[in-house]
């Protein structure tokens, strides 16, 4: 009605529609014609856990293009929807790389869903930095990470597509994000993007305590296993369990602690610290 009627067509109903497009998307879209991004992973290899939003960490990422080949990154995490936005002064590949990275570091991270723009090229710098595995949409298939895409809707709210980003700053654009983290949504049962998140961190740091109580008997059989340690020297113990304590801190969030790779890690970086 709103495209194909005289009615539609005369009133220009589109304008009053979300996304506010002249034109009606096409349901199916072309095939893809080149290869463009090597070594891509597509998105049936991803974990059932990130398929069915059952664990944190499965992020999805986005390039909002805007004027002047400039850009917002977008980052959603699946689960929470909790969303992250970076500026973009171009959209390459290195300063999606560098925005990626930043936003993620400071988060829980397994996987990276993304589409097949040229700006995703550095994707195995990104999982080799970020220690995630990063997978593709199908070419013409953006629906295959709806959240991130319902997401950039919202923020073409604060910012349409026709908008400079010349005066737009990177403080701006946090505050835009941290309204939308704040904004109770219904697929989270009224919570907020920023409960749930910090919900889900709660409950890893629960695990994190009863992980931390096994540490000392964990260091002792390492090293009367390794015989790295002289009996002269069991005292230090304490020494290294304080150590050890201080690591799993500064490591989490990470995926490595996630998995169950904490104690072969934490035994390597405290053996390096006997005398």
């Amino acid at each position: 009605f709103i495209y194909q009627s005289e009615f539609g067509k005369r009133d220009q109903l589109y304008q009053y529609l979300r996304r506010g497009k002249k034109h009606r998307t096409r349901k199916f879209g072309r095939k893809s014609q080149k290869e463009t991004i090597p070594n891509r992973v597509f998105i049936e290899f991803r974990p059932k856990e990130a398929n069915l939003r059952q664990g944190i960490g499965h992020w999805e990422g986005d390039t909002i293009h805007y004027a002047k080949k400039q850009g917002i990154n977008s980052l959603v995490e699946r689960k929470a929807r909790y969303l992250e936005l970076t500026k973009l002064m171009r959209r390459t590949a290195v300063e999606t790389q560098r925005a990626v990275e930043a936003k993620l570091r400071k988060h829980i991270r397994k996987t990276l869903t993304v589409d097949n723009g040229s700006e995703n090229a550095s994707h195995q710098e990104i999982a080799d930095s970020l220690n995630l595995s990063v997978f593709f949409c199908h070419p013409y298939h953006s629906w295959e990470k709806g959240s991130n895409e319902n997401a950039n809707g919202l923020v073409r709210r604060y910012l349409p597509k026709r908008s400079s980003l010349d005066d737009v700053s990177q403080q701006d654009l946090d505050d835009i994000a941290e309204e939308l983290n704040n904004r109770p949504r219904k697929v989270l049962d009224f919570q907020t993007p920023k409960e749930v998140l910090e919900y889900e961190y709660q409950k890893l740091t629960n695990v994190a305590v009863r992980v931390r109580v096994q540490l000392p008997v964990v260091v002792m059989a390492g090293f009367f296993r390794q015989k790295t340690m002289p009996p002269s020297q069991w005292s230090s113990l304490n020494m290294l369990y304080a150590v050890c304590v201080v690591t799993i801190d500064d490591s989490y969030p990470s995926r490595y602690f996630l998995r169950d790779y904490v104690f072969p890690s934490i035994l390597a970086k405290t053996y390096s610290l006997i005398p």
